[in-house]
């Protein structure tokens, strides 16, 4: 697999340091719900979760035996990882992210929060605001954004006028592997088709895309990783009004006397995993309200750590 499908030195030292030639690397490129499609130098091969007893998601490299393509030994570790609130990860080993969102339901909070969880997942974000040939006085919003990302690339685009289209472009790199997040109607799925330059093709989430540059794009099923603030307050009401119940503001819902949380969960009124979902979910969003100037800190700092590492994995 030398420099094809996102194999690079890393992954190269790191195979070489534990196997022999009885065995050969694959990159999960499809999660098909009960089974896994990969690529290996050999072709594309479909192997039966039945038989796996790991985890790997899209964008994983795996180990297989030469003699038994069918059997997943081991997951090669990872150079990036997007997660879900519950710490599911969703797709691995991707170079940068694009945070894809309509400039006509422009949600600049959840740009926000997307954009640091991208570089909590090991790479560089880039802001995609989609269907500029929609909105006529867009300038405002993309400076918005840029306000709230500093460090941060932001380009409006539009799929259909191509407008903006060509600074994306230069991210699509030999080898080099792009992860796309965006809920249903943002234009993800249009973008994709045109990156991978096929306007016919149906976009499936988590899936892996060879372009004709040999440049790489998984698709990330936002649905399952379920960040956005209206979806907690619809799902957790009925916790909010409790945790409003404690005798103490400052409760931790541990071990506080008079608890209204400990008195739920021991009566069955709500349930123990499900609060403890919340609780992250409440974690995220105290993340998003820090001040300007930490988060321009926080970016700045990022950024000069991913262009280091950037610059080091030029030299594999």
């Amino acid at each position: 697999m030398k420099s094809q499908f996102g194999w690079n030195g890393f992954f190269e030292k790191t195979f070489k340091n534990s196997y022999n030639d009885d065995f050969l690397p694959g990159r999960i490129i499809t999660d098909m719900g009960n089974s896994y499609k990969l690529i290996t130098q050999n072709g594309v091969n479909t192997i039966d979760k039945s038989t796996v007893n790991l985890t790997p998601v899209v964008g994983d490299f795996v180990i297989l035996k030469k003699n038994n393509q069918k059997l997943i030994l081991n997951v090669l570790p990872r150079i990036s990882n997007y997660k879900s609130v519950d710490g599911e990860v969703l797709v691995a080993n991707f170079d940068t992210i694009f945070i894809v969102n309509a400039l006509t339901n422009l949600d600049v909070k959840k740009i926000e929060k997307s954009v640091l969880q991208a570089w909590e997942s090991g790479a560089v974000p880039v802001v995609v605001l989609t269907k500029t040939d929609l909105c006529d006085d867009f300038h405002n919003k993309v400076a918005e954004v840029k306000l709230a990302a500093p460090g941060v690339d932001v380009f409006p685009v539009s799929s259909i006028t191509m407008e903006g289209m060509s600074e994306l472009y230069k991210y699509l790199k030999e080898n080099k592997t792009i992860a796309i997040l965006g809920s249903t109607g943002e234009g993800k799925s249009t973008l994709i088709n045109k990156l991978i330059e096929n306007g016919n093709m149906t976009v499936h989430d988590s899936e892996l895309y060879l372009l004709p540059n040999g440049s790489l794009v998984i698709d990330i099923d936002e649905e399952r990783e379920n960040v956005t603030n209206y979806q907690k307050n619809d799902t957790y009401n009925d916790i909010d009004d409790i945790v409003h119940k404690c005798r103490f503001n400052n409760c931790s819902h541990t071990k506080e006397p008079g608890c209204a949380v400990i008195k739920a969960i021991e009566e069955g009124t709500i349930d123990e995993l499900r609060f403890n979902k919340y609780l992250k979910l409440q974690k995220q969003e105290s993340e998003i309200s820090l001040d300007e100037t930490s988060h321009f800190d926080y970016n700045k700092k990022r950024n000069k750590e991913l262009y280091n590492k950037g610059r080091k994995k030029e030299q594999w």
